[in-house]
């Protein structure tokens, strides 16, 4: 499972969680720093990533236009790198479970 993180979320957070979710990159990494929202969000649908963001506009247009990609919503605010690989290692079950299953498409982590 590979995860696109936003430019909301830390760039350190991909790299931090290798062993777990290999091949997951940053925005930045992916060459997306001036990307639009919506640019971001094509790249992961035509990447195939699970696209990691705390922006609800990702919400809503996954509301209006489904999967791909598949949204890791963070509800937990901006908070140290630590708390949120922490939040993530806590849900790395739920996430991977999340990936597989075709009925779910938005999965929150607070």
């Amino acid at each position: 499972m590979k995860l696109l993180f936003d430019h909301n979320l830390s760039f350190k957070l991909p790299k931090r969680l290798s062993a777990i979710f290999p091949g997951s990159i940053s925005a930045s990494a992916a060459g997306l720093n001036t990307a639009t929202d919506l640019q971001v969000w094509e790249y992961a649908k035509e990447n195939d990533f699970v696209l990691v963001t705390q922006d609800a506009d990702f919400i809503d247009w996954n509301r209006l236009f489904g999967i791909p990609p598949k949204i890791l919503w963070i509800r937990f605010g901006n908070q140290p790198v630590d708390f949120a690989e922490q939040r993530f290692l806590l849900h790395e079950n739920a996430i991977k479970s999340f990936e597989k299953d075709e009925e779910i498409e938005i999965l929150e982590i607070n």
